[in-house]
């Protein structure tokens, strides 16, 4: 009874702290509407499973401290045999959790990417349109409603969805922005569909997640495979856009 109870307290000193750091501590800043839905998903996940995780650190920790011996045992320890009632707890409580996980954030959560990121509806809405092409070792960003196409620097208005259009001229890539979190693959003779809507401001300079990286090992020169990325206001992409446009007439 004794050990049960030193495990008892041990297991919820460490859930509290466990706990916590998952309500204190901070993310890496989300800039996108789905990115807030990924990150709420995370901390409901990282909140549910810390019970389960220092329940089984209390009593191997515990277990290492108490029961240690000195040096090579002289001969086994004695039988350990199942507690029926403990291990059907336990069965029962961590099979609630998983079901629990399988509606929320499983089913409500990908509902939700789904009809603002994935299904046919979100692009439909998005106003503006950026066409993706990645290569052996670079982005290219066009904006077709605009005529310009730049390399290696994505412009983007806040508060507007964004359609990209990615695709790969030469090997599997995957396009990736860390601050908006989600990220799909760039697979040559295949368009692939997303939606973002950019909610901050910022630029790569200031917020290093919010880049254009490559998440998919594709050569020598994978880990350089970056694009600078800039939310602005609305008047200054425009401005952006009219810049872009004389620089193109001038070649």
């Amino acid at each position: 009874m004794k050990d049960a109870l030193s495990v008892l307290l041990l297991w919820l000193i460490l859930t509290v702290l466990g706990e916590i750091l998952a309500l204190r501590l901070p993310l890496p800043p989300a800039m996108a509407e789905q990115a807030r839905v990924v990150d709420e998903a995370f901390r409901y996940l990282w909140i549910l499973g810390t019970p389960v995780f220092t329940f089984v650190l209390s009593i191997l920790l515990y277990s290492l401290l108490r029961f240690r011996t000195a040096g090579d045992p002289p001969e086994d320890g004695p039988p350990v045999f199942t507690h029926t009632p403990v291990a059907t707890t336990w069965l029962v409580i961590t099979a609630l959790l998983a079901l629990s996980l399988v509606i929320y954030p499983g089913r409500q959560g990908l509902q939700v990417l789904l009809e603002t990121s994935f299904l046919p509806g979100a692009a439909e809405k998005a106003a503006l349109i950026v066409q993706v092409q990645a290569e052996q070792w670079a982005w290219t960003f066009s904006y077709p409603q605009y005529g310009i196409q730049v390399k290696d620097r994505l412009v983007l208005p806040v508060g507007r969805p964004v359609r990209f259009e990615i695709t790969s001229k030469d090997v599997i890539h995957s396009f990736w922005i860390p601050a908006f979190r989600i990220k799909v693959d760039a697979v040559p003779g295949r368009t692939i569909t997303l939606v973002f809507t950019p909610d901050r401001l910022g630029r790569t300079e200031e917020e290093p997640t919010l880049r254009v990286q490559c998440a998919e090992l594709c050569g020598a020169g994978h880990t350089i495979m970056v694009a600078s990325v800039e939310v602005v206001l609305p008047e200054q992409f425009e401005q952006w856009i009219n810049q872009q446009r004389a620089k193109q007439t001038t070649k």
